[in-house]
């Protein structure tokens, strides 16, 4: 009887061969053989490319990444602007947005918050390979020569415009021409 036992505790090759095993010491033990070779695992792929998500909201999930924690779209903000709060602001997600545009080789996200009629507002714009990008602000309503969008660009301030962050591309080209990919028109 004690015989049998033992032939039921170890399992033949073809049952070895059965639970994925390489030989039935292997499946006995739990051990894998380390003389066979490695399995080799296929290697996750890259971001998508950020062209991909023209036309889709920001929380929109492309190939199971949504366009604020793509890391370019994070290097983009961390780039443009320096203040912790305005790049918490920018990559939150929170308050009303449309679909990112395309404007001249760019791509544009704005947001803004309802409870102020949208006088609150601030948005990406970045060149589609992510080699540029500005940020903008706008905290209440423009007041000509006073206050209006603050405009971010290689961690510095570099303009301000009285207007809001522009809301469509005809805008936004017409405020910043094909800036920041190339110098900003006079």
């Amino acid at each position: 009887m004690a015989a049998l036992v033992l032939t039921a505790c170890v399992p033949s090759d073809k049952q070895a061969d059965k639970q994925g095993g390489d030989d039935a010491s292997e499946v006995a033990t739990g051990k894998p053989d380390k003389s066979a070779p490695a399995a080799s695992k296929p290697k996750p792929a890259g971001p998508p490319a950020l062209s991909r998500y023209l036309g889709k909201y920001p929380d929109d999930k492309i190939d199971g990444v949504d366009f604020l924690h793509h890391p370019q779209v994070v290097k983009a903000v961390n780039d443009a602007v320096s203040d912790l709060k305005i790049r918490a602001l920018i990559l939150s997600g929170k308050d009303r947005t449309g679909p990112i545009i395309g404007s001249r080789g760019r791509l544009y996200m704005r947001y803004d918050d309802p409870r102020s009629a949208g006088s609150y507002n601030w948005a990406l714009l970045m060149a589609q390979d992510g080699t540029s990008s500005a940020v903008c602000v706008a905290e209440g309503d423009p007041v000509p020569d006073v206050s209006g969008a603050q405009w971010y660009s290689e961690g510095v301030e570099a303009f301000q415009l009285y207007a809001p962050c522009p809301y469509e591309a005809a805008d936004l080209e017409q405020m910043t021409s094909d800036w920041p990919i190339h110098p900003m028109p006079s």
